[in-house]
């Protein structure tokens, strides 16, 4: 067998309808019994969630069988295609992705070059470099002075790797990328996990089970919206004379407070340690 793949229905298909304008191919998981290649094929919503679209378990990574893979969705999504792409470069997939979504414009992943540069690159300094010239924008003729600066400053002038990326600086240097829409996504969907597995480590999670415990008998009785904060009052359930007053600021620049709360919210639940919770008189 070449392959199997599936297409999720009605919903995925809908969604990929009105928000196709960004596909995410992710290539890497081999975590099957068969060490076979899993082909995801995803997207992002306009509430930027992620949307998986389908997905596909190839023999082996040729050109061929990746055709085959994107041919099935094509016929599935009834032949629209995507504005932007990002994967994480694999020459096979590059190309059949010139051959189905010739019109596309393909962005490879950051994670994935970053650890590609720490690789080829073993000099202090020239990871930290290479991404900020990444994801600078400026014009593409600054983009090309300060390249060459960093490859004087560390002497790579006969880097193959560097040569290469050089050579590709269009499927990732912000610079040629500006004006081309892919949604806020540099990554592939397997980043955005490999980075929440470094994250949500076994520690936070017993943390975070405790807090829900915690939080469990608790209801929000009101939410007020000022300019610049939010404010829930807090109940306990059954017992509104023990409540409290949580005060979130939006616009604070720590992105986990942010991020937490914004999935709480859902939930109406409550994270102590995280926010500023004080009593209310009473």
């Amino acid at each position: 067998m070449g392959g199997l793949g599936w297409i999720m229905l009605h919903l995925e298909m809908c969604y990929y309808a009105t928000l196709r304008d960004v596909l995410v191919f992710d290539t890497t998981y081999r975590t099957n019994a068969y060490k076979k290649p899993f082909v995801i094929l995803a997207g992002v919503s306009n509430q930027f969630m992620t949307t998986i679209f389908g997905c596909a378990l190839l023999s082996k990574e040729t050109e061929e069988t990746y055709n085959w893979a994107l041919e099935m969705f094509m016929e599935a999504m009834d032949g629209k295609c995507p504005i932007s792409v990002v994967t994480d470069g694999d020459l096979a997939m590059r190309k059949a992705i010139s051959n189905i979504f010739p019109d596309a414009r393909h962005r490879l992943c950051m994670w994935h070059l970053e650890r590609n540069a720490a690789k080829n690159v073993q000099k202090p300094g020239f990871v930290s470099d290479f991404t900020h010239l990444m994801l600078m924008e400026c014009e593409v003729e600054e983009f090309d002075s300060l390249w060459a600066d960093i490859v004087s400053h560390y002497g790579l002038e006969t880097n193959a790797w560097v040569l290469e990326m050089y050579r590709d600086r269009a499927r990732w240097a912000e610079a040629y990328l500006i004006g081309h829409f892919f949604a806020g996504m540099r990554s592939t969907q397997r980043c955005e996990e490999q980075n929440g597995a470094e994250v949500y480590t076994q520690y936070i999670f017993r943390l975070f089970q405790d807090e829900i415990q915690r939080a469990s008998p608790l209801i929000v009785a009101q939410r007020v919206d000022e300019l610049r904060r939010r404010l829930y009052f807090i109940e306990m359930y059954s017992h509104s004379e023990s409540n409290w007053t949580v005060e979130y600021h939006p616009l604070d620049s720590r992105m986990n407070v942010v991020l937490t709360h914004a999935k709480m919210d859902k939930e109406c639940l409550t994270c102590v340690p995280t926010t500023n919770c004080s009593p209310n008189p009473t």
